[in-house]
């Protein structure tokens, strides 16, 4: 199930594909917050944007700790 929900962790067998994986979600979740939090200062919608970011930087932690459990082989 984990594979269909984070399909790029599963990428992350080699030190350098982990590398990547790890840049790759760092740069998304920089972008996503940026955006959002420049949104977010819209008084009338900023609570909503607060939680899509709070749910978004939720998603990409969760996937970087899964990349980083395929690299030790810890998950399959």
């Amino acid at each position: 199930m984990l594979k269909k929900v984070f399909p790029f962790s599963y990428r992350a067998d080699t030190a350098v594909n982990l590398a990547i994986t790890i840049i790759c979600y760092l740069v998304v979740g920089a972008l996503v917050s940026l955006l959002f939090g420049w949104i977010g200062s819209i008084p009338l919608i900023g609570w909503v944007v607060g939680v899509v970011i709070s749910l978004i930087d939720l998603y990409l932690f969760v996937g970087l700790v899964v990349s980083i459990l395929v690299f030790l082989k810890i998950v399959k």
